[in-house]
């Protein structure tokens, strides 16, 4: 259905980068899916099996998040729709809505994950039960670790678990906030800003620890289940303010900037963190002259890049 084999490629067959994502049937007719055919950060396709060799662009109406990211995930939903699911300067939001096959257009119905309580956190894991007309999902945040939601076709909201880190009262956490800036060269980088909470009582500017992930093309999301939210939050109880960016090569922003630092590590973007550095001197909370950086695999080798150079 797509691609060229092995096989039949020449030593000169040139193909670019491509993603194909999750997909689902639509009746016998055809495939819709995501992929990377016609955006960079990814989108629905159609496949239509009477004329296999044609996929085509599905236009998405009426999301209403904003930033950057990409499209990451589609699923059979309840009450004969689907759900849609991206990215978006590393926080999900997830759409519940019909596809029009004729026209070739998603269009939302309703926001699922996104907005109140279910914001700035993350999608672990999603199933839709057409029997009941509900879904359920597992939902983490920089505070909270992965809570189990069902979700009613109604519009109701209730959640099923009540999973916390013991001994540390939620509120002494921090939330982050979304801090995107402009880097050297005009590219938008995606950055959150963990403050340590007014109640614990720290006064004055805080010292600051760059906190860099590795891979280089993975991503820093607010996610207590992952490792390091845990050690982000731990610095930030002891008065550090926390600065975690997704610099140039990162993943969940499209396939160009996660290949912007190939065959450049330690380049330009090392001079993301340069840029960032500069930006947060305008902030009156932090104490520049009082940082640090860390990181584990690439981001150990941008530590002792960043301290050395």
């Amino acid at each position: 259905l797509f691609g060229t084999p092995l096989g039949e490629r020449s030593a000169e067959t040139v193909v670019a980068p491509n993603g194909l994502g999750a997909a689902v049937m639509v009746g016998d007719d055809g495939l819709l899916f995501i992929s990377s055919l016609f955006s960079d950060n990814y989108g629905l396709t159609w496949l239509s099996f009477a004329h296999p060799d044609e996929a085509r662009p599905v236009r998405v109406d009426g999301t209403v998040h904003r930033g950057a990211g990409e499209m990451d995930n589609l699923k059979e939903g309840f009450a004969n729709r689907y759900a849609l699911s991206y990215n978006i300067d590393g926080a999900s939001w997830v759409y519940a809505g019909a596809f029009d096959r004729e026209n070739l257009v998603f269009r939302v119905d309703r926001t699922l994950v996104g907005e109140g309580e279910l914001a700035a956190g993350v999608v672990e894991a999603a199933e839709a039960d057409p029997l009941s007309n509900t879904a359920a999902l597992a939902f983490s945040t920089a505070t909270s670790p992965a809570q189990i939601y069902v979700l009613g076709a109604d519009d109701s909201l209730e959640r099923q678990t009540n999973e916390r880190i013991l001994g540390i009262p939620q509120h002494l956490l921090s939330s982050g906030e979304e801090r995107s800036y402009t880097s050297h060269d005009g590219l938008r980088i995606s950055a959150r800003l963990y403050m340590p909470a007014p109640e614990l009582g720290f006064t004055g500017r805080r010292p600051v620890i760059f906190y860099i992930h590795g891979g280089p093309q993975s991503q820093e999301r607010p996610d207590f289940t992952w490792f390091s939210m845990p050690l982000i939050q731990f610095f930030t109880l002891n008065g550090f303010a926390v600065w975690v960016p997704n610099v140039r090569g990162s993943s969940g922003y499209g396939i160009s900037y996660m290949k912007r630092v190939d065959r450049d590590w330690g380049g330009l973007d090392r001079l993301d963190h340069v840029a960032a550095f500069e930006m947060l001197r305008g902030d009156d909370r932090l104490d520049m002259d009082r940082a640090g950086v860390m990181g584990r695999s690439y981001g150990g080798y941008m530590t002792l890049t960043l301290a050395g150079r």
